[in-house]
């Protein structure tokens, strides 16, 4: 079986662009477990937070996150919260290795942009504490789930790549010398 190689990690650290840019250059199906759910959903994550609240979310993630963990040979992006799920990080750390992609605050409240299209973030009165607070309160699941670390902050994409491509050769290699 070939491991899928998923990447976690908070909001605006970086996940789909480089998992894009990793299925790319490993010539593999990319898939975004958030563009899923919404496909799937047939309406915006926010409409979703908005019109059916949080627990309708995390069990449309749920779901996606068991249909694509069956498969094999994927480059996957999860959305934020998707490891704080016991079942959803069982079910990847057996079918994937894992990297964590990490950034610090003040690149994450770059990247993140509207925050209205950030359910976590829509109501913050003060968007950068309110990031702080929730990725302390999330770092102990990621780093349970991660088989590697990558900073994300102020480095190039393909620098990233570079890494994430790195540890995951790595990580695949170790798993393989096991299984033997």
């Amino acid at each position: 079986m070939a491991k899928n190689l998923v990447l976690i990690g908070f909001m605006g650290t970086g996940k789909s662009t480089a998992g894009k840019q990793c299925a790319r250059l490993l010539e593999r199906p990319f898939v975004d477990t958030d563009a899923l759910l919404v496909e799937r959903a047939g309406k915006p994550i926010s409409q979703i937070f908005a019109e059916d609240g949080e627990p309708v979310f995390r069990e449309w993630e749920r779901r996606i996150v068991a249909e694509v963990a069956g498969a094999e040979n994927q480059i996957i992006s999860t959305g934020g919260g998707v490891m704080l799920n016991a079942e959803n990080a069982a079910l990847i750390r057996a079918s994937s290795c894992v990297v964590l992609l990490t950034a610090k605050t003040f690149a994450i409240m770059r990247r993140v942009g509207d925050r209205r299209n950030r359910p976590m973030l829509a109501s913050a009165s003060d968007p950068y504490a309110h990031i702080v607070e929730l990725a302390a309160k999330r770092a102990p699941f990621y780093e349970l789930a991660a088989d590697a670390l990558v900073d994300t902050t102020d480095r190039p994409v393909d620098e990233v790549v570079q890494d994430i491509l790195t540890w995951y050769g790595r990580i695949t290699a170790r798993q393989t010398e096991q299984e033997n």
